[in-house]
């Protein structure tokens, strides 16, 4: 089983973070996205992956990940030049699945179940396609699926007025008669050629689909929001079997550690109290703090003098003499805070599409 993941998205719900990179290279727990991917493929015995990127974020995704031998997969690249679709994308990788059955994967979808029965289900049903559905909420955000009994009948995308509330979860397997209906498809009201239309096509074709329901966390990690909540999840469900690790703290004076929580090399905490689940990258320093529960802290970050909690805060951050506390917030990348006392006003210096609170 080979696996096809979409990582071609302008990511607009995620700015300003995306201005300077993918939305799955960015952070959870201290690790892209991405690589909790990887990680599910490979627990699932896939390791065979093509990555469907477009001309903007291709050089982002080969830097860090390479051919992928240092994740434990190998990768191929893909280029999706225009934005037109799910199913566009998907043509693109005809070639490279090469006759074979594959796993598509949307690449800012976060689960923690292994996919092993999914694949073995998709396999003794001698189906045509297999689809991951998910109880929710919101069921017009999504592609939904209408059930007759045991039988998928009907899919669409992103209704208006949804049949039921079964989203499908960006997670499928198709063989490769998927190409020649996708070569069939007229683009969508918006504008796209749509995967659910590609299933419906094999419907009524009278193809075998199976499905399986998860019951487990799911997370479309596509906003601000959404990635709060995936990176509270794995902190409390992924991160720390293992329990408290200060085996790499370089330097505690005065300090309170309390709960399940990671340091990177060379971390410092002084005079400051950590409530876990959390995570802190290499050469983290902490002066003057109370961090956590559910915080995550990029390497080569500096906090003296500041309150945070349920955040994410990424690489080479300096937050500094903060009166508020810090809360359920995404600080990016080489962010500065700094409240000076002695001086009055406050400096900003902020780019588009920012929020402060």
């Amino acid at each position: 089983m080979k696996a096809v993941i979409l990582c071609a998205g302008s990511g607009t719900r995620l700015r300003p973070f995306t201005y300077t990179k993918p939305k799955q290279l960015l952070p959870v727990a201290n690790k892209p996205v991405m690589q909790y991917t990887f990680d599910l493929l490979k627990k699932s015995d896939v390791f065979e992956v093509c990555m469907v990127v477009n001309n903007e974020n291709q050089y982002d995704f080969e830097n860090y990940f390479g051919d992928g031998t240092e994740f434990g997969v190998k990768i191929e690249y893909v280029i999706q030049a225009e934005p037109l679709g799910i199913a566009h994308a998907v043509s693109k990788t005809e070639d490279w699945v090469d006759g074979d059955d594959f796993i598509l994967y949307l690449g800012d979808n976060l689960i923690l179940e292994p996919l092993t029965e999914f694949i073995n289900k998709y396999h003794k049903t001698y189906s045509s396609a297999a689809l991951i559905l998910k109880h929710v909420d919101d069921p017009s955000r999504f592609g939904i699926a209408e059930l007759d009994g045991e039988r998928i009948v009907r899919v669409v995308e992103k209704p208006k007025n949804p049949p039921t509330n079964l989203a499908i979860a960006g997670i499928y397997i198709f063989n490769p008669k998927i190409f020649d209906l996708i070569r069939k498809l007229k683009p969508s009201w918006r504008g796209e050629y749509e995967i659910t239309d590609a299933i419906q096509l094999l419907l009524e074709d009278q193809e075998k689909i199976t499905y399986q329901v998860m019951d487990g966390w799911w997370k479309d990690a596509g906003k601000s929001e959404d990635m709060l909540d995936a990176n509270e999840t794995i902190l409390e469900e992924v991160i720390f079997s293992e329990g408290l690790s200060q085996e790499m703290l370089a330097h505690k004076e005065n300090s309170v550690l309390d709960g399940k929580i990671k340091f990177g090399r060379g971390c410092e905490v002084i005079n400051s109290k950590v409530n876990g689940p959390c995570i802190l990258g290499d050469n983290v320093i902490l002066k003057n703090c109370e961090v956590g529960p559910h915080v995550s802290i990029g390497n080569d970050s500096k906090l003296k003098n500041v309150k945070v909690e349920k955040s994410i805060i990424m690489e080479e951050v300096k937050l500094e003499h903060l009166n508020s506390k810090i809360n359920r917030s995404i600080i990016g990348s080489r962010t500065e805070i700094i409240f000076d006392s002695d001086n009055e006003g406050i400096k900003l210096l902020i780019g588009d599409d920012n929020f402060i609170g």
